[in-house]
């Protein structure tokens, strides 16, 4: 697929791509404001969520029509002073994996919600999340992490919630293993420089932070001299498959959801370098085929309309056969991502009770 990204990349091929694609997806959007507006059209879902799903959709074809790149910055911007900078300690704590040759450990932002977190309960539990976005798109900032952000700390009686600005893939020096490496530079930077137990943290993730915080684990696992494990771990909607995006298309649900198998396979090759770096198979990146034992409790939700409702369901069994703690949440009739999207599916309630059910989970250690 090399070839076919290079061509997208170029400026006429994105002109030409974009003329084509706005007044078709504006038709198709038209046909289903029309078609939805009939109940017969859609027997599971309201109207709300059928439209945002079919903008979702369009909005994924363009990311992958005009080979999209990412722009993460470095600077606080409209976040403020809920924005941190954090340095990666250059010694052992990247090693194996996250040894690459050309792929360095580097300075990486994130976010903190609902304010900037001061240290001063030395009991409060704090997240460390990861977003979604399929390693190319979306970010750790206010438009993106901030809703889904405070409401997690709202249903988590207030907790510090760390949102990652960690590189994405379509970025300077984003490939494999970036996105790992800044993340083990956020949890040392929380256990070493904030001096937090790690007791008290808390992984999360959704689609493709998902993907991340099973990374992570892994590599703590892997790994157990570097750095103490986290008190529990949460996936949202978890991209637990990248081997083999034909899943997507096989699932029942698709058509329904607005996961897109060509995006996913672009997404892949562009983190992996079309499989030079690391095959798409890699323990580190399909955990469904490669499950692992970690003695971290892990709650993982699913919604019933997504592509990844298989994937998520045998990652749950493969892990559970390895001998963990693995919890599966199974939200009815939810398409992908509902923890970043539960504004636009209108299902904020839906995912508020699915937080707070896991936090009191957390909290009596009731797994």
């Amino acid at each position: 697929m090399a070839r076919n990204n290079r061509l997208r990349a170029s400026l006429p091929f994105k002109l030409l791509f974009i003329l084509h694609f706005l007044p078709v997806a504006s038709l198709r959007l038209l046909f289903y404001i029309v078609f939805y507006a009939f109940r017969f059209s859609r027997p599971r879902w309201p109207y709300r969520r059928c439209i945002s799903v079919e903008i979702i959709k369009l909005s994924v074809e363009l990311v992958y029509g005009i080979d999209y790149k990412a722009k993460l910055s470095l600077n606080p911007d409209k976040e403020g002073d809920q924005f941190i900078r954090i340095k990666p300690r250059l010694d052992c704590v990247y090693k194996d994996i996250l040894d690459s040759a050309e792929i360095k450990p580097a300075i990486v932002g994130a976010i903190w919600y609902p304010t900037r977190y001061s240290n001063a309960d030395t009991t409060q539990k704090i997240v460390l999340h990861f977003h979604g976005g399929g390693y190319i798109i979306c970010d750790a900032r206010e438009d993106d992490c901030g809703p889904s952000a405070r409401s997690l700390s709202r249903q988590f009686d207030d907790a510090p919630v760390l949102c990652l600005d960690y590189r994405l893939a379509n970025t300077p020096n984003g490939r494999f293993p970036a996105a790992i490496q800044d993340a083990v530079t956020a949890y040392r930077y929380l256990i070493e420089d904030m001096n937090i137990d790690s007791s008290r943290l808390i992984l999360s993730g959704d689609s493709a932070g998902g993907n991340l915080v099973l990374a992570l684990l892994r590599y703590l696992s892997d790994n157990p001299d570097v750095l103490p494990l986290p008190n529990a771990a949460l996936l949202w909607s978890a991209w637990v498959n990248l081997s083999d995006m034909s899943h997507v298309a096989r699932s029942v649900n698709r058509g329904i959801d607005c996961l897109n198998a060509t995006f996913l396979e672009w997404a892949v090759d562009v983190l992996t370098d079309d499989g030079r770096i690391v095959p798409s198979s890699h323990p580190y990146l399909s955990f469904a085929q490669s499950p692992f034992y970690v003695k971290v409790p892990i709650w993982a939700m699913v919604g019933t309309a997504e592509s990844f409702y298989e994937s998520n369901a045998k990652f749950v069994r493969e892990m559970r056969a390895f001998g963990n703690v693995v919890m599966l949440y199974e939200m009815l009739d939810a398409p992908h991502d509902v923890f970043m999207a539960s504004r636009a599916y209108g299902l904020e309630r839906e995912v508020e009770k699915a937080m707070r059910e896991v936090w009191g989970i957390i909290q009596k250690g009731a797994w």
